[in-house]
């Protein structure tokens, strides 16, 4: 799509995984998961409580750095110090890529 960036294949995140990308609007890093197939999300991966790194754990994003964790589907707060969600970047799946939009 115009003004897109491919984020990579679809066929190369397993449902269940994510792929670690970079947020092309902001430059941090980022993930694109498939909680379920056909079904792709992606956040930025930068906690809003200090900024450390998160990582996706299944069911949630969880900060190494202060414990702080988010739920995969909404990027909302589940616990920890974080007070914001992570920020959502919109996806699109075309011909089998993804890109983020």
């Amino acid at each position: 799509p115009a003004g897109a960036t491919l984020i990579g294949a679809a066929s190369a995140i397993a449902v269940g995984r994510s792929v670690s990308f970079t947020d092309p609007t902001s430059g941090a890093p980022a993930l694109l998961l498939q909680p379920k197939a056909g079904s792709f999300l992606a956040y930025t991966a930068v906690c809003t409580h200090q900024g450390c790194t998160v990582s996706y754990e299944g069911s949630q994003f969880a900060c190494p750095c202060h414990g702080a964790t988010f739920d995969a589907t909404t990027g909302d707060v589940t616990g920890g110090p974080a007070r914001g969600p992570l920020t959502k970047i919109n996806v699109q799946v075309v011909n089998g890529q993804v890109y983020a939009v």
